[in-house]
């Protein structure tokens, strides 16, 4: 189910126009964010630990380490210990150790509280069920005087029209079961003003805290609407029948959470929050 889903999806990642390239969506721009924010150096003397790098597809660990080949030493971690074991048969850079790690269990953190200079994140904090705790986990692992960068989505433009589509009395029984990732904060959608409390109410230093809207356009109402078909189909069986019937529902419903751009084209709209932190040189914790 899950290799279906993200087959449908590369489908429709391919009907868009060329998305854009910014911190919010392309790893790399994040990492240059994270840097010129901060003012990084080298990382000759940092040990930098990356949550959930787990997805192959983001392999943000070669990225930082294209960036910064002098650092000292990555500890990736991941929650999905199926996943650790995999990554650690294959190839990898002696300066990385790719080790099991919830940042919402404190108990399989603790062997790297107080030891980490910087914690980044990408597109991994929008799975987690409690963003307090994973904040607080993350200011327990800095340093004193280090800095955390996280980045994932609050609202995706994708999950809200399929939820509909699940919950709509007519089309649900079609339902297979098969769904996306949906963000913890989907339906509350907060302003960065809400992260921006927490991480100070926890003892951060707010560096840098937005959050972006991001529009990602089709090319044409053909493609769109052949790729949120097809999307679609990944997760409902649909009677031929209805099909016709299911497609107007579908387009209608799309619309309802996303938009078209100046130029009439469909838009896809995601919304996602970047933020730079960093632990107070005082910090005893």
């Amino acid at each position: 189910m899950a290799k279906k889903m993200a087959s449908a999806a590369e489908e429709a990642v391919a009907a868009v126009a060329s998305p854009p390239l910014c911190a919010s969506t392309d790893a790399k721009r994040f990492l240059e964010l994270i840097s010129s924010k901060f003012g990084w150096g080298d990382l000759s003397d940092d040990i930098v630990m990356d949550i959930g790098c787990g997805n192959p597809k983001i392999k943000f660990c070669d990225l930082l380490l294209g960036l910064f080949p002098k650092v000292k030493k990555v500890i990736a971690i991941d929650k999905k210990s199926h996943l650790i074991a995999y990554i650690k048969c294959g190839k990898k850079n002696p300066k990385i150790d790719f080790e099991y790690g919830d940042i919402e269990d404190r108990s399989t953190l603790e062997n790297w509280e107080g030891k980490i200079s910087k914690v980044v994140s990408s597109h991994c904090f929008h799975q987690l069920k409690d963003h307090e705790t994973a904040f607080k986990n993350v200011y327990l692992l800095l340093k004193p005087g280090g800095e955390a960068a996280l980045l994932f989505c609050l609202q995706s433009g994708y999950v809200g029209w399929h939820v509909d589509l699940v919950n709509d009395p007519k089309w649900k029984k079609y339902y297979n079961g098969n769904s996306p990732e949906i963000p913890l904060t989907q339906f509350s959608n907060p302003a960065s003003s809400f992260y921006k409390n927490l991480a100070e109410e926890i003892g951060f230093k707010i560096v840098f805290c937005e959050k972006d809207r991001i529009g990602v356009p089709f090319e044409s109402d053909e493609s769109w609407k052949g790729a949120i078909f097809n999307l679609a189909l990944s997760s409902f069986k649909i009677p031929d029948e209805l099909k016709e019937e299911f497609k107007e529902y579908l387009y209608e419903t799309f619309m309802k959470y996303n938009c078209r751009t100046d130029s009439d084209r469909p838009c896809q709209i995601s919304y996602f929050l970047t933020a730079l932190l960093r632990k107070p040189e005082d910090s005893t914790e």
